[in-house]
């Protein structure tokens, strides 16, 4: 018997995590939900019926204690973000308001230079469309970088700097800049007029972005001098 309700526990406790994951995601994508009043009334209240439901379940199924336990701190865990985020919704967003999920949505699986220039000859061809699209451009920036297209990757930087509002991926925008001026053109000048722009713009106190990866070897026949 107690086999069955520890499958069923966990079930409860996966499907209650994987809401609170949900409304995350939701209030990451639309941070007005936070700051309403109803609609956080509405969703905090359903978070917390949501868990006193998942505690029901388990005080209902009577698993043993350390199961019990750790379903239910493991859940709460998951859905504590959301709860942080309805009681601060400008915690976070009032100083990152980058787009959605852009470190992911930007991710390179393969950074063969041969098959990062075919992506962003591709990716180029799409700013016919959305001549402005944030996430076109840091795709383009990342693939840019990885090719050696340093020309390419200073004018989605000028883009970007222009479009973003501040946040993890304009700071991200700046370091591949300097990354650019002061390690492949060797454009000092240039580059310190970058760093003390990301000296004011992005203090000891923000939560900072990576600089871009260092390279071991470049690509021969690029435009490092570009």
């Amino acid at each position: 018997m107690m086999l069955p309700s520890v499958g069923l526990a966990l079930t409860a406790s996966l499907v209650c995590s994987m809401v609170g994951m949900l409304v995350l995601m939701a209030l990451d994508y639309d941070p007005e939900l936070a700051r309403k009043k109803n609609s956080r009334s509405f969703i905090l209240s359903g978070l917390i019926a949501i868990f006193a439901v998942l505690c029901l379940i388990l005080f209902r199924l009577r698993p043993p204690l350390p199961i019990f336990g750790l379903f239910s701190l493991g859940t709460l865990m998951f859905m504590w973000p959301a709860f942080r985020r309805l009681n601060n919704p400008d915690s976070r967003m009032s100083r990152d308001r980058s787009p959605w999920l852009w470190r992911w949505r930007t991710r390179l699986n393969n950074r063969r230079p041969e098959s990062c220039l075919r992506k962003l000859e591709k990716i180029e061809r799409q700013f016919a469309a959305a001549p402005l699209d944030p996430i076109l451009h840091l795709k383009a920036l990342e693939l840019s970088l990885a090719c050696n297209e340093n020309t390419r990757a200073l004018y989605h930087c000028h883009v970007l700097d222009e479009i973003l509002d501040r946040g993890s991926a304009h700071e991200h925008t700046l370091r591949a800049q300097l990354f650019i001026m002061s390690h492949r053109q060797r454009r000092n000048e240039d580059a310190e007029k970058v760093l003390k722009r990301i000296d004011s713009l992005y203090p000891i106190d923000f939560q900072h972005d990576l600089p871009p990866r260092r390279e071991e070897t470049s690509t021969p026949g690029s435009d490092q001098d570009s």
